[in-house]
C-alpha cells in the first residue's frame, strides 16, 4: 500500500494560524555554501527554495520488510514514482538496494551454495557442488575479492547495489596484467552464477556480469584456465624413455623397494591415454584390462585431495562424457604390468602396515600416491640434461652456505606441467589423423566443439589435405 501526503513544517502564530517556518524572511532550505551559487539545503523542514511544501511518498517493501519513503517537490512526481515502485513489486523485485559489499555478499553466497540452497538461472534447484568445486570457488573469491593483489582495484569493497558492468570491465582488464585470459573467464563464470542468485532474490534488477566484456581465450587454454603446451613426437619419446631409464636403474636396497617404477607407469598412462591426473590417481586394478587382447582402462572416478588437511575422497566425474573407456597402447601396458609385479612385493614387505584400497598407484603402505611434482621434475631433468634445453631451464649455481656439508641443489624450472602430458596425447591423436569427435570422447571432453577450439592448431595437415582433395576432384 502506498501513501502520498503533504509534508510541511509550520510555526503557530498568536492567532493560532500555521505559518511556514522561515529564517530571516527566507525559507530554511535556502542557504549558501562556500562556493558562490551553490545552495546547501536543510533537511529538517520539507520546503523547497520558495517556501512551498513538498510531497512525501511511502511504499512498503515486502522483500526487505520495511517502508521506502521519498520526498518530491510536486505531487505528480510522487505519483509517478509510486506507480514505478508498484510495478517493481508486481515483478517481485526488491525496492531498497542491498547495502552489503560484494565481498560480504559472496561470502553469504558461498555458504548457501555449499548447502545446495542456490537455484539456477530459471529457478531450478541444483545439487550442492562437490567439495573440490567449492574449494575452487572459495579460492577464487579469496584470491580476487577478499585478498586481491595490490595492483587490482578493490572490487570487494563496492556495494552490491552500486556495482555495474563497467566495474567488472575495469577489473577484468586489470586481471589480464597478472593472469591469463582463461583465469579471467573462470572468475567471470563465478560472478555470473553469484549475480543470478542476487537477481532471483531481488537484490539486483539485472545481472551486471551479463553485460561485462570478457576477454577472449588464449590459444591453448585448457580446462584449468592455464596456457597449455604440447610435447612433440621426439620430446614425448625422450620423456618416456627417461622415465623408464630412471625406473630401470632403481635397484632393491635390502628390503626397500623404490617407487620409480610406479611413477614411470603413471607418466606412460597420462601421456599415452590422455587421463587427467585425478582420474589416474583414482584408478583401481579392477578398472584395468591389461591382460586382455584389447587392453583398455575404464575411467569412472576421480581422486580429490582435501586441501589444508590430510586425506582424500573419491568422487564421480563432473560430466557424463568423462566416464569412458580408453584403449591402452602396448608400451603403457608393459609399464603397468611391471609395476603390478613390484606392487605385490611392496605389499609383502609392508606387512601389517599395508592399507588395501585396490588402487593402482600407491605408496609403500598402499595409500593413494601423491606429490607427483618431484618425480616429474626428475624425469624432465633426465630428458633435458645439465644445460638449458627444451624441457626446462637451470637457475644460477648456488653458493655454499657452510664450509662443510653438501652443496645446495641447483634449482630447475620445467618448461611443461604435468597436465601438459594429457594435452600432448590429445594433440598427437589429432595430428595422427584421429577424428576430432573420437579424440573428444577418448579425452572425456563435454563436447567436441571444445576439443576443436582448443586443439585447432594441431590440424594444419588436415587443412592442407582438404585443399589437395579439392584439387583432385576439380583440377587446378
Amino acid at each position: 500500500m502506498a501513501i502520498i501526503k503533504k509534508v510541511e513544517r509550520f510555526v503557530v502564530d498568536q492567532d493560532g494560524r500555521k505559518v511556514p517556518l522561515l529564517r530571516h524572511g527566507k525559507p530554511v532550505l535556502v542557504t549558501r555554501g562556500r562556493h558562490k551559487g551553490t545552495p546547501r539545503y536543510q533537511t529538517e523542514p520539507y520546503l523547497d527554495e520558495h517556501g512551498r511544501p513538498r510531497w512525501q511518498a511511502t511504499v512498503y517493501d515486502k522483500i526487505a520488510r520495511k517502508p521506502l519513503a521519498k520526498v518530491f517537490a510536486r505531487e505528480k512526481d510522487a505519483q509517478q514514482w509510486v506507480r514505478a515502485q508498484e510495478g517493481r513489486k508486481e515483478h517481485r523485485e526488491r525496492l531498497t538496494g542491498d547495502r552489503r559489499t560484494l565481498a560480504e555478499y559472496l561470502t553469504w553466497w558461498l555458504e548457501m551454495k555449499a548447502q545446495g540452497a542456490v537455484a539456477g538461472k530459471h529457478g531450478r534447484k541444483r545439487k550442492a557442488p562437490r567439495s573440490r568445486t567449492m574449494q575452487d570457488y572459495r579460492e577464487l573469491v579469496e584470491k580476487w575479492i577478499t585478498k586481491p593483489p595490490a595492483k587490482l582495484p578493490a572490487l570487494g569493497r563496492v556495494r552490491l547495489d552500486e556495482l555495474s558492468h563497467r566495474d567488472l570491465d575495469d577489473f577484468y582488464a586489470a586481471m589480464l596484467d597478472v593472469t591469463t585470459a582463461g583465469s579471467v573467464r573462470r572468475f567471470h563464470g563465478l560472478m555470473v552464477q553469484a549475480f543470478e542468485e542476487a537477481v532471483r532474490k531481488g537484490y539486483l534488477p539485472h545481472n551486471p556480469a551479463d553485460r561485462a566484456s570478457v576477454p577472449q581465450s588464449d590459444e591453448g587454454d585448457d580446462e584449468d584456465g592455464a596456457v597449455s603446451q604440447a610435447l612433440d613426437e621426439q620430446q614425448s619419446a625422450r620423456f618416456l624413455k627417461s622415465a623408464r631409464t630412471i625406473a630401470d636403474a632403481q635397484e632393491q636396497d635390502g628390503e626397500r623397494v623404490m617407487p620409480d617404477r610406479c611413477w614411470s607407469a603413471l607418466w606412460h598412462l597420462l601421456l599415452l591415454a590422455a587421463l587427467r591426473p585425478g582420474e589416474a590417481f583414482g584408478l583401481k586394478w579392477d578398472d584395468l584390462a591389461i591382460d586382455d587382447a584389447k587392453a583398455a582402462v575404464h575411467v569412472h572416478r576421480n581422486l580429490v585431495r582435501l586441501r589444508g588437511q590430510k586425506g582424500w575422497r573419491l568422487e564421480r566425474p563432473k560430466t557424463k562424457n568423462a566416464v569412458r573407456d580408453v584403449p591402452l597402447p602396448g608400451l603403457a601396458v608393459r609399464e603397468l604390468k611391471a609395476w603390478r609385479t613390484m606392487q605385490k612385493r611392496q605389499r609383502l614387505l609392508a606387512g601389517d602396515q599395508w592399507q588395501e584400497h585396490g588402487f593402482v598407484f600407491t605408496t609403500s603402505k598402499g595409500t593413494p600416491l601423491g606429490g607427483a611434482r618431484r618425480s616429474f621434475e626428475r624425469v624432465c631433468v633426465a630428458a633435458n640434461g645439465e644445460k638449458d634445453g627444451d624441457f626446462g631451464t637451470w637457475g644460477p649455481q648456488p653458493k655454499r652456505e657452510h664450509r662443510a656439508g653438501p652443496l645446495p641443489a641447483r634449482e630447475f624450472t620445467p618448461a611443461f606441467r604435468i597436465y601438459d602430458l594429457r594435452h600432448t596425447c590429445i594433440t598427437l591423436w589429432i595430428r595422427a589423423g584421429v577424428p576430432v569427435h573420437v579424440a573428444s570422447k577418448l579425452a572425456g571432453h563435454a563436447a567436441a566443439a571444445f576439443t576443436l577450439t582448443v586443439y585447432a592448431k594441431a590440424l594444419p595437415e588436415q587443412k592442407l589435405e582438404a585443399a589437395a582433395k579439392m584439387d583432385a576432384l576439380f583440377g587446378t
